[in-house]
């Protein structure tokens, strides 16, 4: 069954936060990942896998924490792995809402972001920017995806669109802020 659609490049967008965090110099990457492997985040997930694999960073699955997409579930699955793992330097995060979850995890755990940990994470909500650190993050166009949506249903209503209809929308940008700064050990 097809769906008619618009959609972003989910799969860039993650691969432009993580290759942001090995640009800064980090090598030791974790992964919150806001749905099951193979959920809605698959193909975030899958751009941090491509860019870990094109950098030959080694990824093991202790760096990685598949969860629910909320604060509260982000803020216990950076608790699970910064205890597990303290030596991560970075933590990519599939959407804003645990990411912000994990600056808070992180601050109770005592780490100090970005010079002991940097996160980054997708989406730019609007609590992005108001917190301490503000959050680095991809921004997804998402006005554009609700006028292309509306633009969608309307085309559906009247027989301009099919089924199979996909719009895409304009690409992810990355919006730098606070939470990321290259890892200690190189300069920080």
């Amino acid at each position: 069954m097809h769906i008619p659609c618009v959609t972003f490049d989910s799969k860039g967008a993650a691969k432009l936060a993580v290759r942001h965090l090995v640009e800064l110099g980090h090598r030791r990457i974790g992964a919150i990942i806001g749905s099951r492997k193979n959920g809605i985040h698959s193909a975030r997930y899958a751009g941090y896998q491509e860019v870990m694999r094109e950098t030959k960073i080694r990824r093991l699955a202790s760096d990685e924490r598949f969860t629910e997409d909320s604060f509260d579930d982000g803020y216990r699955a950076a608790t699970d792995l910064l205890s597990a793992r303290p030596d991560l330097t970075a933590i990519f995060v599939s959407n804003d809402l645990p990411a912000l979850g994990v600056l808070n995890a992180a601050s109770d755990l005592g780490y100090s972001v970005p010079h002991d940990l940097s996160v980054v994470s997708i989406t730019d909500i609007v609590p992005a920017r108001q917190s301490r650190p503000g959050l680095t993050t991809v921004a997804i166009p998402t006005a554009e995806l609700a006028e292309k949506g509306i633009g969608l249903l309307i085309d559906l209503m009247n027989g301009r669109a099919t089924e199979t209809t996909v719009i895409h929308t304009s690409a992810p940008k990355l919006v730098i802020r606070g939470s990321t700064a290259a890892p200690a050990s190189i300069g920080n």
